[in-house]
């Protein structure tokens, strides 16, 4: 069955992917198994096969039990790829970048110029961490002439394209450049020096930072989550913040952040002694609600809000039921009432005092509010 050391052929020639694509450690393989991945590298890459090369340029790049770190071949490597997949030269661009920024083909010196170009054609191709680093070159005016303000356009348009990864759960990057964003926020770098917006991006980096550590235990997510730490503490000193757990607003809290960006949302409405929830979701619509009480250090990302108001005299929903859908709400002053509206009709009233949200409530509706 043309087999060696009890790989058959069929065997050897798949082992290489399963082994890239599932993501599998080298260096917790038995000796054996290595072997023959490094024998099958070696032969996809002599026949000029573009995954093996890649498979190749990757392992040379860190190193492993299978390949040494070699980061002239990686280079090589990269390089050609460029020409036989250019389908993927914004991976091998991104890659390339890293080595030349830091010098690793010469003698530790780094290569600016070359950097420049592979970091702006990997942005080019989407890359977050072309962003990162060419917006890094742009602050520092390496390989190119110093301009704050590109940098923060180039971070800041990626944080707030992840922000919204984020809400879809689609995102693991967000805590990185939130934490970019409220740097250079709170040091007026390309963006007026504002102390209280940078708190605001370096909360929403710690919740991003602490999400992200729930199911990826990388050694580096704690040493982002400590930098995100220092931030929070250097903005806290400049900042007169509360401590409060519980907001009484003049307005409907939850409500009004789910309806954010145009979003339409589904109001329940329940009744349990005197004390009324609104339970808020919105619809046809996969987006967390961003939530945040900046003065209170909270943010948070829901699937549902819920408001509390004890203090309601009159409360109507027009088709009788116990929630409507709404896509916005007027304050009617004269009347001291609050209207909902869906496409401009009406489609519940409420008369009140106030409302209130809990930080970081636990959903539970029958809580005593006196």
């Amino acid at each position: 069955e043309n087999k060696k050391e009890g790989f058959s052929k069929l065997r050897r020639k798949m082992l290489v992917g399963s082994i890239y694509y599932n993501q599998i450690d080298i260096n917790s393989l038995k000796e054996d198994v290595i072997e023959v991945y490094r024998s099958e590298v070696l032969e996809g890459v002599a026949n000029k096969q573009r995954d093996k090369m890649a498979v190749l340029a990757y392992d040379c790049y860190g190193g492993n039990k299978a390949f040494a770190c070699d980061f002239y071949k990686s280079r090589d490597l990269l390089l050609e790829l460029m020409e036989l997949w250019p389908e993927k030269n914004g991976q091998w661009a991104n890659t390339l970048g890293y080595i030349y920024y830091y010098g690793r083909c010469n003698d530790g010196i780094p290569e600016y110029d070359k950097a420049f170009k592979c970091f702006s054609l990997g942005d080019a191709y989407g890359y977050y961490e072309s962003t990162y680093k060419l917006a890094d070159m742009y602050l520092k005016g390496r390989g190119v002439i110093q301009d704050e303000r590109a940098a923060y356009y180039l971070i800041y348009h990626n944080y707030d394209e992840n922000l919204n990864k984020f809400l879809e759960r689609k995102d693991n990057v967000l805590a990185d450049l939130a934490l970019r964003v409220g740097s250079m926020t709170y040091k007026g770098q390309g963006v007026e020096k504002n102390r209280y917006n940078a708190y605001w991006y370096y909360l929403v980096a710690e919740y991003a930072i602490k999400e992200r550590m729930k199911v990826n235990r990388f050694f580096g997510n704690k040493k982002v989550y400590d930098i995100i730490q220092k931030g929070l503490e250097k903005c806290r000193s400049h900042l007169k913040l509360k401590n409060g757990t519980v907001l009484y607003n003049n307005y409907p809290m939850g409500i009004e952040s789910a309806l954010m960006d145009n979003h339409i949302v589904k109001v329940t409405v329940k009744e349990k002694d005197d004390v009324y929830t609104f339970e808020t979701t919105r619809l046809k619509s996969d987006k967390r609600i961003i939530v945040a009480s900046v003065e209170n250090s909270y943010v948070e990302f829901l699937d549902k809000t819920i408001d509390y108001c004890d203090n309601i005299t009159f409360i109507h929903i027009m088709d009788r039921s116990n929630s409507f859908i709404c896509d916005e709400y007027r304050f009617d002053f004269t009347n001291n009432l609050i209207n909902f509206y869906l496409f401009d009709s009406i489609v519940a009233v409420i008369e009140f005092e106030y409302f209130t949200f809990y930080l970081n409530d636990d959903g539970k509706d029958d809580r005593n509010m006196t």
